[in-house]
């Protein structure tokens, strides 16, 4: 038996030895209370997303089917970024709220505004027209309000999702307040996300159909936390085969609404176990190997049984094309006998990546926001170069301008803003 079959074995057993744990990424905890596994998933994230508007609104680019078939699941990187966030929150110890809210202010707003500028800029120099009320309800975070008709660069401008984030932010304040509103916040996004596909499929109610049955997801992330610290989390086979089967129901909308929230919901719900498993390894796995917690392992036949329902959902109801059904399908076959070999791929890969993925997921907060409105200048002002060495440019000044927000301008605002105040006193 080679030594990458009894790692996958490992991981299938639950049982995760010294060696195990420094070919998934070990130590995962990074300084700054960051963890590798958590920064490597934001990494993917973010790159689907970048890749996702490269791919899709680079002028000149044909469209490969393959390629769509990845970058299709942009918005499900936006779902993973959501979950993420609940996860990373409910990891810090915030027993202050306005310590809470001080820190997600010097975290979230100085990039935003930078990135805003040049959203802008690059709205009225692409487009011809961006107004004084545009700007004022993006920097106020309402672009996303019902008619507010706000968004620059019109809805692809992935400041979109930032709305949502500062609205979960204010409900977190009140489970900090008291844990036991999560559950109840929970299952009302929850119940509002369910019933809107009844009442409203064709999505016509913004806030109603997204902003506040997107908290689920968000709200996943908090949960992931709490049972990973009680000890209730899956082994990495079992967070992968719950990850594939997300992959497959998020192509099987209840609606005709893209922003399905049932499909992204089954997304959610994958990804949360992936993070899951990476979170609860991470919390009680001790140096020697050994386990304070051991995690559960999804039994064989239940994974068969979920695979096949997953399928025939997938197969009767998904409106996707065929190729992507039957990749998908083979995806969860394969995880549901075994789930080990997709385990041991990616430690095989990430072992020798992470440097780069730990890098990209630090600095994807920038990439994310500022990528969509240089592109769209590269588009304008580049139009002379060939596609490939345009996209080449305009990538180089993306990764460099993303660098410069995040490990040049942010750790210094944040020092500044972070420093207490020292008033002199008249003697």
């Amino acid at each position: 038996m080679t030594s990458t079959h009894r790692l996958g074995v490992a991981a299938a057993e639950g049982i995760q030895p010294a060696n195990w744990r420094r070919a998934l990424l070990a130590p995962s905890r990074l300084a700054g209370k960051k963890y590798a596994d958590l920064e490597i998933v934001r990494a993917v994230c973010a790159l689907l997303v970048v890749v996702n508007h490269f791919y899709a609104r680079t002028t000149g680019l044909h469209q490969f089917v393959p390629i769509s078939m990845i970058t299709n699941y942009a918005t499900e990187a936006v779902i993973g970024f959501f979950v993420l966030s609940g996860v990373v929150i409910s990891l810090q110890d915030y027993n202050n709220i306005a310590k809470y809210i001080k820190a997600r202010a010097i975290r979230i707003l100085p990039i935003y505004y930078i990135a805003l500028g040049v959203t802008a800029v690059v709205t009225i120099t692409c487009d011809g027209s961006a107004s004084i009320r545009q700007f004022l309800l993006n920097g106020m975070f309402l672009q996303e309000f019902p008619g507010s008709g706000a968004h620059l660069l019109g809805y692809d401008q992935p400041t979109w999702s930032l709305p949502y984030e500062a609205f979960y932010y204010i409900l977190f304040v009140a489970v900090i307040l008291n844990g036991r509103c999560l559950f109840a916040l929970l299952f009302a996004s929850f119940a509002l996300g369910m019933a809107v596909e009844v009442i409203d499929p064709a999505g016509t109610f913004k806030y109603l159909d997204t902003i506040v049955p997107f908290f689920t997801y968000w709200a996943i992330g908090v949960v992931v936390v709490r049972a990973a610290r009680s000890g209730i989390y899956p082994s990495p086979s079992s967070g992968v085969f719950g990850f594939l089967a997300g992959l497959c129901l998020s192509r099987c909308p209840l609606s005709d609404n893209y922003y399905d929230f049932f499909r992204l919901l089954g997304f959610a719900l994958g990804i949360g176990l992936l993070i899951s498993s990476l979170v609860g390894r991470d919390l009680h796995v001790s140096d020697d190997g050994g386990f304070r917690y051991r995690p559960y392992e999804i039994p064989a036949a239940a994974r068969v049984l979920v695979a096949l329902i997953v399928v025939l959902v997938l197969w009767r109801w998904s409106p996707a094309i065929a190729p992507t059904k039957l990749v998908l399908s083979l995806l969860i076959g394969l995880g549901a006998v075994h789930p080990s070999l997709f385990v041991s791929i990616a430690a095989w890969f990430f072992a020798r990546t992470k440097s780069v993925f730990v890098y990209i997921g630090g600095l994807s907060y920038a990439l994310y926001l500022i990528h969509f409105p240089l592109l769209l200048l590269a588009n304008k002002y580049l139009s002379a170069f060939e596609v490939w060495p345009r996209m080449m440019i305009t990538g180089v000044f993306v990764f460099a301008l993303a660098h410069l927000l995040e490990f040049v301008l942010q750790p210094r605002i944040k020092k500044l803003l972070s420093s207490p105040v020292h008033l002199r006193t008249a003697a």
